[in-house]
């Protein structure tokens, strides 16, 4: 009982101080002239959490130019971006360090190089390195950012670097071509999918594809056994559009789990999919969505490892238990379209090998941790963010925190949390994917 009444106390201690400071974050990005970035933040939902006096963490922050050019290379507005709460949580995650308060002086204090995680995830890490009297961050891909010298502290606990771009993590792309350059292993197949189809022209146009996409990963096209080459067996580019057509909803871009349950019809003509949610899970025809809201330019991209094929469902309970496990029909598939058929039969059609060379597996460092790299010029040491007290934060410490990672994750986090393995196999960082890598099999 004494107990139960500790932990209210401290939540109420929790609020008080939370509201007695939710506008100090803001305040502090205005004051900055960082007016843009403010917006986001408070979009975001992290502003209040993040002004909590026990928060402690580091935020590399966007100047106005910054903001603005990156929406340029979204092709988004502001308008847009305030439809898509959910790319502003990310943006914002992808550029918060949790935990730890460093300032300019102690971030290459052990070394010209550092690798730190974000609220966003492991998979969107930021690597900060230090040359000629500059020093630059860097997300999971894009251009790296040049960081501001002085440093603004918003108070003992908090510190905010200001750079000259946005960083890119994982879960957001300027456009397709970006995400089938980062997402190689994983969807070189639905790449090669629309060049084929003549369709990567249309997904990157200048003024944006403002459609929900369900895209499949290399893993649906090897359980379909579709061969895309240019032998007997590969179907016409107009049957391989209308195929790829059947995953694209019509109208605007819509958000999980924005996107209402129910029919929805895609581009191609007459054809509709269905999209139900069970246990905090999401499907479409009954196949379920394992990566939701990938942010491509105007695009939402949600990912799945089955081709969706019109007429054909399963049961949301069905598709719980074998959506993730390697589906393979059991008998000839055939894929009827306005301008051809493709028939998929399993066994008779061998997919071509893949044009990639994975790199080597590597296990994920855990935080912290010192690497050894060996270079010509000797050894480096490349070390995860791990600064704090050294008694260990403090319980109030920790459910500030908590709540500014419960702010970012947002409607994301259920879907997140159990992917987040799924999420780093880009880096080859889970166990096994060595030899999935050789074989083309990657989940989202």
């Amino acid at each position: 009982m004494a107990r139960l009444a500790r932990t209210v106390l401290l939540l109420l201690a929790l609020v008080v101080s939370t509201t007695q400071a939710q506008n100090l974050v803001a305040d502090k990005l205005k004051k900055q002239g960082l007016t843009a970035a403010a917006e986001v933040w408070d979009l975001a939902g992290v502003s209040t959490p993040a002004s909590n006096p026990k928060a402690k963490w580091t935020a590399f922050v966007p100047s106005n130019a910054a903001v603005k050019g990156f929406l340029t290379e979204m092709g988004l507005t502001m308008a847009d971006l305030k439809a898509r709460p959910g790319l502003a949580k990310r943006i914002v995650g992808s550029h918060l360090l949790l935990g730890s308060n460093v300032r300019a002086q102690e971030i290459f204090a052990n070394g010209n190089t550092r690798v730190a995680n974000t609220a966003a995830g492991s998979s969107s890490r930021l690597l900060l390195k230090q040359a000629g009297g500059k020093v630059t961050v860097a997300g999971k891909h894009g251009a790296a950012a040049n960081v501001d010298p002085a440093y603004v502290a918003v108070d003992d606990n908090k510190t905010i670097h200001v750079v000259d771009k946005v960083l890119y993590g994982d879960g957001y792309y300027p456009s397709f071509s970006a995400l089938c350059n980062a997402r190689a292993i994983t969807l070189s197949q639905f790449c090669q999918a629309a060049a084929v189809a003549g369709l990567d022209s249309t997904l990157d146009a200048p003024a944006g594809f403002d459609h929900t996409l369900f895209v499949p990963s290399n893993k649906a096209f090897i359980a379909a056994k579709l061969d895309l080459g240019a032998g007997a067996a590969a179907p016409s580019a107009s049957a391989v559009a209308d195929v790829l057509k059947y995953h694209v909803l019509a109208g605007p871009a819509q958000p999980l789990p924005a996107l209402a349950a129910g029919k929805h019809e895609t581009l191609l003509a007459g054809q509709s999919v269905e999209v139900s949610y069970k246990g905090g899970k999401a499907f479409v025809n009954g196949v379920q969505i394992v990566k939701r809201n990938v942010y491509v330019g105007k695009a939402i991209v949600q990912g799945v490892t089955q081709l969706l094929v019109p007429g054909k469902s399963a049961t949301a309970g069905a598709a719980a238990t074998t959506a993730t496990s390697t589906a393979k029909p059991s008998a000839s598939t055939t894929i009827k379209t306005p301008k051809g058929s493709i028939s998929i039969t399993p066994g008779s059609i061998t997919l071509p090998k893949l044009s990639i060379t994975p790199a080597a597996a590597a296990a994920a460092p855990k935080s912290p941790v010192s690497i050894n790299v060996s270079t010509k010029a000797g050894r480096r040491m490349l070390l995860d963010f791990g600064w704090g007290a050294s008694a260990g934060p403090t319980a109030m410490e920790d459910a500030s925190q908590q709540q500014i990672q419960a702010a970012v994750d947002g409607d994301e986090s259920a879907a997140d949390v159990g992917q987040q393995a799924l999420g780093g196999s880009e880096d080859l960082s889970v166990p096994g994917t060595a030899n999935l890598a050789e074989e083309g099999i990657y989940n989202w």
